[in-house]
């Protein structure tokens, strides 16, 4: 889970469950969305933003933030330049770019999963990385009592 630090808890907006919104944002702080938004959620140039996507919340449109937890449903692109969570209850049909994942059981994604290394952004290969993944054969384990 994300800790709550000074900075993110002075500036905080909260989009309710009665919102419904039509067009595109730009974050900068701390975004609660217990809503809708039909449009894209962008970063503002030289912020760090947190978007909190609650349970029953619904975003049709890309997503981009430093950090991005979600819960609810998100139908479009989601790009989180730090830390991603996704929650048992959230749905997600679009590809994701994160640099650090948690995701619990439950969770349905449907898209492509890139893990990206934002710190290189400005490097030769276009500015993201992939990360390699080893996969061992792995034996099942038996326990007697």
């Amino acid at each position: 889970m994300i800790s709550k630090n000074k900075k993110s808890s002075e500036k905080t907006s909260y989009f309710a469950g009665e919102v419904d919104i039509q067009g595109n944002i730009t974050i900068a702080n701390m975004v609660h969305v217990e809503g809708k938004i039909t449009g894209d959620i962008q970063l503002k140039e030289g912020a760090e933003a947190t978007l909190i996507l609650h349970n029953g919340a619904e975003v049709k449109g890309n997503v981009h933030a430093t950090t991005v937890i979600i819960s609810g449903r998100i139908e479009g692109d989601i790009c989180a330049e730090d830390y991603l969570e996704i929650h048992s209850e959230a749905i997600i049909i679009g590809n994701i770019s994160y640099r650090r994942l948690e995701m619990t059981d439950g969770a349905r994604v449907e898209g492509k999963i890139t893990c990206s290394d934002m710190d290189n952004r400005n490097s030769s290969s276009g500015g993201r990385k992939k990360a390699s993944l080893s996969m061992q054969k792995m034996e099942p384990k038996i326990y007697s009592s």
